[in-house]
């Protein structure tokens, strides 16, 4: 029988299949090891990375282990709770857990990690339950934070909310894009000044949480928490459900419009209420009747109200209109028989450009450009689904003098000397509001008509996202066709805000809807037919659940152009231990799904 050596087992620090799990090294016996430490080991013929998880005596195997080359840092840079969320995280999300890991770590610098000087101590605040803080104005939210003694992280949906919440407060920012001496600096920040406020996007989810007194997330409901790109898909609440799990006390939502399923957490008894927290105050928003305009023949979105705004309009004094649509538009209708133009080859909507040129919306084939209809040969065309680049046109030809601008989320935000400024809901945070005098919304209705149990609630918490970044003397038009509506109502008047939480509670009960059950959408990234897909789906639910229907409508597919096929199931989980129950069927599952909690109607 061989001899007992002292091994380690290691993760990677590369990206590598989501099935591997740890590889075996060899300890020299001049190693003080320990788990959580960084070392470099042989891999595939270089030199690589990996965080020690365990370190045992145990038999030699058959085969000859490679040594530990060396300790890039003598403490370990990660806890043991941290190696094993990042091992729960890659079954959660079905990638590699070095990938996990890597995302906990400094900069891998060999020479600027021995400066690095780590600390791991737990801070206080374990156990209890988190808490929910309502604020009405930014000098509220500034009270609020410093009514938190002993600094932590806060947590923004986007960059200029966290140079916003950072001024308020003296905190530093913590840029994910700012190279790897910035995230040292941040690092070491939260070893050895515990009491100063480190302020950043979801990226920061990952940085040391056992140094924090506190965890902030600012407006929890915002989409930009959640990674929709890259792989890991993670949610930055998700991920602090776990990593918390022992000290949920030190957790604090901070907003100025509560979820839907926050208020279910606070019947619950799962969340606390702030004893500081306010009600939600009503916007001061004018509910303008588009039917009103209609039935004065009227057909453009360019009404009485928002001719004053435009009237209004400087460079010193902006309007800002607001639209969810990029681009011109989005088909083409003929007027006489409604055909609907469509792409010849592939059966996509034809879109036009606003210098008339009509192309696929794959963007993937010629289409032809048509004079007139191919049906009834008409020459009167309609456009729909407009874009903001066709407002903003509509805008310059009624109004020549009036100088506008477009902006989508991909732009920076240059406007010049412009007085009217036509942004898409993406891009309306890249605005500097001190120069905005009024905002005009000219279709809202999109809220009303959406298939998504969340639609409302995106609603809700768009306009009055907006009016917060306004000023409250700043006007902000709202044009529908529906004024009457919860939605609006709940916008004006506090008794209405409250039946519109309770009605779509309700409603939400009923249909099994989140915050009732967890939405997931499973992937399958292979070439195989959907029924195959579907089956090993079916399989890997009946194993973990007893019974019940899991599958929402029917599934997706979507033709890749490496020729591949991305079939989409969305799925119904039960809320009570749903991370455990996805992390069971993705091992089930295997290579080639990509899983998506939570996933957007998109």
């Amino acid at each position: 029988m061989s001899a007992q050596i002292l091994q380690a087992d290691v993760i990677i620090l590369a990206r590598l299949p989501a099935n591997k799990r740890s590889f075996s090294y060899r300890v020299p016996d001049s190693f003080n090891l320990k788990p959580g430490h960084i070392v470099r080991v042989s891999f595939r013929k270089s030199l690589e990375f990996a965080v020690v998880i365990a370190v045992e005596r145990r038999y030699a195997p058959r085969y000859t282990l490679l040594d530990v080359q060396d300790i890039t840092h003598p403490e370990p840079l990660l806890t043991i709770q941290d190696i094993q969320d990042a091992i729960f995280f890659s079954r959660l999300y079905s990638v590699y857990a070095g990938m996990i890991c890597k995302m906990m770590l400094p900069p891998l610098q060999p020479r600027a990690l021995q400066k690095l000087v780590v600390q791991q101590t737990t801070k206080r605040s374990a156990g209890g339950t988190p808490s929910l803080h309502v604020v009405t104005s930014p000098e509220h939210l500034t009270n609020e934070l410093e009514l938190l003694t002993g600094g932590g992280l806060i947590l923004t949906p986007r960059k200029v909310d966290a140079q916003e919440i950072a001024e308020f407060i003296d905190g530093t920012i913590f840029n994910s894009t700012g190279g790897a001496p910035h995230t040292r600096e941040i690092w070491q920040a939260l070893h050895n000044n515990p009491q100063s406020w480190i302020v950043g996007t979801r990226q920061a989810v990952w940085l040391p949480l056992h140094t924090c007194a506190n965890i902030v997330i600012w407006n929890p409901w915002n989409e930009h928490h959640k990674s929709w790109e890259a792989t890991p898909r993670y949610h930055v609440e998700d991920v602090l459900s776990v990593r918390l799990r022992k000290r949920l006390g030190a957790l604090h939502y901070i907003t100025h419009t509560p979820q839907i399923s926050t208020v279910a957490y606070l019947q619950q008894s799962t969340l606390e209420l702030s004893t500081t927290a306010d009600k939600p105050e009503p916007i001061a928003a004018r509910i303008h009747s588009l039917d009103d305009e209609v039935r004065n023949k009227n057909f453009s979105f360019i009404t009485e109200p928002a001719k004053t705004l435009i009237a209004q309009a400087t460079p010193q004094k902006k309007l800002l209109v607001l639209h969810n649509r990029k681009g011109f538009s989005r088909w083409v209708e003929c007027i006489d028989c409604h055909h609907h133009f469509t792409c010849p080859e592939c059966d996509a909507s034809i879109r036009i450009q606003a210098n008339g040129k009509m192309y696929c919306g794959t963007i993937t084939h010629t289409v032809p450009q048509h004079q007139r209809c191919p049906k009834c040969d008409s020459t009167k065309f309609k456009l729909a689904a407009k874009g903001v680049d066709a407002l903003a046109f509509e805008l310059s030809k009624e109004f020549p003098d009036l100088r506008v601008a477009v902006l989508h989320a991909e732009h920076d935000a240059e406007f010049g000397t412009a007085d009217c400024i036509v942004a898409t809901d993406a891009a309306f945070s890249k605005v500097d509001f001190g120069l905005v005098g009024a905002v005009w919304i000219p279709y809202a209705d999109r809220f009303l008509t959406q298939p998504w149990h969340a639609a409302l609630e995106e609603g809700l918490q768009f306009f009055r996202d907006v009016a917060w970044q306004q000023s409250t003397n700043t006007p902000l038009l709202i044009q529908t066709f529906a004024p009457h509506h919860l939605l609006f109502r709940a916008l004006t008047n506090y008794d209405a805000l409250r039946t519109f939480y309770a009605k779509e509670l309700q409603d939400r009960k009923a249909h099994k809807m989140p915050p009732f059950s967890t939405l997931v959408s499973f992937t399958y990234l292979d070439s195989s037919t959907t029924k195959t897909a579907h089956t090993a789906l079916k399989q890997a639910f009946e194993s973990t659940f007893t019974a019940g229907q899991y599958l929402i409508g029917p599934p997706l597919s979507v033709p890749r152009k490496n020729g591949t096929t991305e079939t989409s199931f969305l799925c119904q989980i039960p809320t009570a231990r749903w991370m455990h129950s996805i992390a069971e069927i993705a091992e089930q599952l295997g290579k080639h799904w990509r899983i998506d909690p939570n996933p957007h109607h998109e």
